[in-house]
């Protein structure tokens, strides 16, 4: 008999509507205040991906990765934005301060249509 595939855990730091993220599942995502970053019941958590709002209110994805490289976590992490125009300049920035992590942007909405430009796609 196979093994069950391994679960991926996911934090996700900040309370960003935890009902949007919900799926009845164990695999349900756990939300973690930004103060909880350098808990011990954290590090517990072990997670192999952290989502983040790029900025929210009291803290930034800059924050976040400067807290988790003080925890000594070197996994995945993910600040997540609608739209920001120069995503390579924030991945400098962090990689600058966190050698050590895997950080990328989800950028969920792209553009619309500039009305000077006309349509980027086409």
């Amino acid at each position: 008999m196979a093994e069950p595939a391994a679960r991926t855990r996911v934090v996700i730091i900040g309370d960003a509507l935890p009902g949007a993220w919900r799926h009845d599942d164990a695999r349900d995502p756990v939300f973690v205040a930004f103060d909880q970053i350098r808990s011990e019941s954290f590090t517990a958590l072990r997670p192999d991906l952290i989502l983040t709002p790029l900025m929210d209110e009291g803290f930034d994805c800059f924050d976040v990765a400067i807290a988790l490289r003080e925890t000594g976590y070197r996994g995945r992490l993910r600040a997540v934005v609608r739209f920001l125009p120069d995503p390579a300049l924030v991945r400098r920035e962090i990689a600058a301060i966190c050698p050590g992590l895997d950080f990328d942007i989800i950028v969920t909405d792209r553009p619309g249509p500039n009305p000077v430009q006309g349509d980027p796609d086409q």
